[in-house]
């Protein structure tokens, strides 16, 4: 638990530059500080990377700024303190691990019931509601349910659909959509000093999450998944000693499962997207494979086929065996019969 903006959660988003595409949620929120017409809990929807995170502490930086200025003047102590962390009246929920439990919660509740230590108003931030478990939800009910004077609580998450339907009832539901690829773009080039074509490619790849794009090598975006995705294309259904050394491959690196799974979900999107008649690729520096693979499959098989990636990677998020679930996950894409992954 801190104060201020200082610490980072499971995915942590990256503030996202200047001239965002969430104005509208933004000017509401401008609005309601500027008319004292604040509601007393706030739940900021979006997918990962979008700037969620950003957005709610610009929004409690704006709450305790003398100047009551959003996102925050920048310059008056109140804000000084919010942006090193250290502000006594905001308190930021982190998660422990992957979860915010029952205890910090508690303590949550008892800190926004103290007085305010310099006299405005008392925040708190929880980033990734969606991570408080069932009793840390229930618990921070009361808390929602019997506010306590001058406090705004602001959530964010991207899965709503673990978040307590009573909690969504009792905050003003601000949702953002995706990043563009442009904005993107110049974030990646600013950042990660890339040239413009790769820094198009990362932006793709990256389906508007910044932190994401920020975070994706070079190497992994462009050669790994080049490399893998041409590969799988030119496997054979009747060779398996080749189909097993490629899912052995792709087995062995524990840092990149979850990426690898995301590209060839990619893939398949691209493919379903190509038979659909849509021409905006991901990847686009694979069109032809692609295309190819669009033009020999059914709309149901490609259907198939993004189901198992995702049923593969529910596996290995649940920390089953790598080597099997690349193994089965191979022989059912490239169409052997009977290989199949069950939902999990």
């Amino acid at each position: 638990m801190n104060g201020g903006h200082k610490s980072s959660g499971p995915q942590s988003e990256d503030r996202v530059p200047a001239g965002s595409p969430h104005e509208l949620a933004r000017s509401l929120l401008e609005r309601a500080l500027a008319r004292g017409k604040l509601a007393h809990a706030y739940l900021i929807a979006g997918p990962e990377g979008c700037g969620k995170r950003t957005l709610a502490l610009d929004f409690a930086a704006a709450l305790v700024c003398e100047a009551r200025s959003f996102p925050g003047c920048g310059g008056c102590g109140s804000c000084r303190r919010m942006f090193a962390g250290s502000h006594p009246d905001v308190t930021v929920l982190e998660p422990e691990g992957r979860q915010i439990k029952i205890r910090q919660v508690r303590e949550l509740s008892s800190r926004l019931h103290y007085h305010s230590f310099e006299g405005g108003g008392k925040v708190g931030v929880i980033p990734y509601a969606e991570h408080m478990t069932e009793e840390a939800q229930n618990a921070f009910l009361k808390t929602l349910e019997e506010p306590t004077a001058d406090t705004t609580l602001i959530l964010t998450a991207s899965n709503l659909n673990r978040v307590l339907p009573t909690i969504l009832s009792r905050c003003q539901l601000l949702r953002l959509g995706p990043l563009p690829g442009p904005m993107i773009e110049r974030l990646v080039q600013e950042r990660r000093g890339l040239d413009p074509e790769t820094a198009s490619l990362v932006a793709a790849l990256a389906r508007g999450n910044a932190a994401r794009a920020l975070a994706l090598e070079t190497e992994t975006a462009v050669g790994l998944r080049k490399t893998m995705l041409e590969r799988l294309l030119g496997l054979s259904p009747e060779d398996r000693l080749d189909m097993l050394k490629f899912a052995e491959e792709l087995s062995k690196p524990a840092e990149l499962q979850a990426e690898l799974m995301e590209m060839l979900a990619g893939f398949y999107l691209d493919a379903l997207h190509c038979k659909l008649g849509r021409g905006d690729l991901v990847n686009r520096d694979l069109s032809e494979g692609v295309r190819s693979e669009a033009g020999r499959q059914t709309l149901a098989d490609l259907l198939d086929k993004l189901q198992a990636v995702y049923q593969a990677r529910n596996h290995l998020s649940q920390n089953a065996n790598p080597r099997l679930v690349w193994e089965l996950l191979t022989m059912s894409l490239v169409g052997v019969e009977g290989a199949r992954i069950q939902g999990r």
